[in-house]
């Protein structure tokens, strides 16, 4: 029964790296941290050949999550987008605020540096610029993902790799890369085809699916060995670079050029904004008393394991 719920937790947490594939700004990685299996990911992955059965053991829930939340949720969370993106975005930047002093709970304890400043700006920067590329750099690749030039294909393998950073790495967002370089709105399309069981490009799908998965299996297991690393010999920095990558997010979520076509649309829907700002504060006050509960348990824990010495 134990082992049960934990696979059903681990769906979970997977499903809302889901997330990270459909709504534009989040981050699968971001998600990760505050859930709090980020390290647990990176230490199966970097730890695969090593330790294949008991990563893969710990991997396919968290892939089966994924995979449930994008065929489940791609259809009507496109729905939702398209007529309360602003809702939705201040739905997940809510939370993410919520969350935040639970990430610094993992560095309070340590010494502060002043390096770590820099460490955390850096970060955060490349987190917002990311964004703000994606409203000034407006590319469109519709045309080829209706011919499907050969081009496509073998472009598909380091958009995959780059993808797999934007996983590994914590605060960067998929969605927002695939925006940036004007990817995002035909994929997502073709992933609708399939779920509307609309098979008329299912060979074109298959075929630029597994071309970016190279790419992407390549880079996970790559720049998963590498954060492994950087969380062993120098967690308090990498975990302040985290929380950087995390904060910038926060407003790559509100500065990306799918939302920011959309607050044209605001002007005449200023109900929405307001909506959006109470889904926005009670966002917050929920992540934040899950961090509070967090908190209690692993006190609770603590004085177990003391009173046990």
């Amino acid at each position: 029964m134990k082992k049960f719920k934990q696979f059903l937790i681990d769906v979970l947490c997977g499903a809302a790296m889901g997330l990270a594939f459909i709504v534009p700004g989040i981050s699968g990685g971001a998600l990760a941290v505050i859930f709090k299996f980020y390290d647990k990911i990176v230490n199966a992955i970097s730890n695969i050949f090593k330790k294949f059965k008991e990563s893969v053991l710990y991997l396919l829930p968290i892939a089966l999550g994924v995979i449930i939340c994008v065929a489940a949720l791609v259809i009507p969370l496109n729905l939702a987008m398209e007529y309360i993106l602003f809702v939705i975005i201040c739905l997940f930047a809510g939370f993410i605020v919520g969350s935040m002093p639970g990430l610094f709970d993992s560095v309070k304890t340590s010494k502060f540096k002043p390096i770590y400043i820099l460490i955390f700006i850096i970060p955060f920067i490349i987190s917002v610029g990311l964004g703000v590329l994606s409203v000034v750099c407006k590319f469109d690749f519709n045309e080829p993902f209706i011919e499907f030039p050969i081009w496509l294909y073998f472009v598909m393998i380091p958009i995959g790799f780059i993808l797999s950073l934007t996983v590994v790495i914590p605060g960067i967002s998929g969605s927002a890369f695939l925006i940036t370089i004007g990817f995002y709105n035909p994929i997502v399309a073709l992933l609708d085809e399939i779920m509307h069981l609309d098979f008329t490009h299912i060979g074109q799908t298959i075929g630029i699916v597994a071309c970016a998965g190279i790419g992407f299996i390549i880079g996970v297991f790559s720049v998963a060995k590498m954060m492994s690393y950087l969380l062993k010999k120098y967690a308090v920095g990498t975990m302040y670079g985290i929380i950087g990558f995390v904060a910038g997010s926060i407003f790559a979520l509100f500065i990306n050029n799918e939302v920011w076509a959309y607050y044209h649309v605001l002007v005449n829907r200023q109900w929405e904004i307001y909506v959006g700002v109470l889904v926005f504060i009670l966002a917050i006050v929920g992540s934040y008393m899950l961090v509070r509960l967090g908190r209690k348990k692993e006190n609770e824990v603590q004085t177990i394991e003391e009173q046990k010495e």
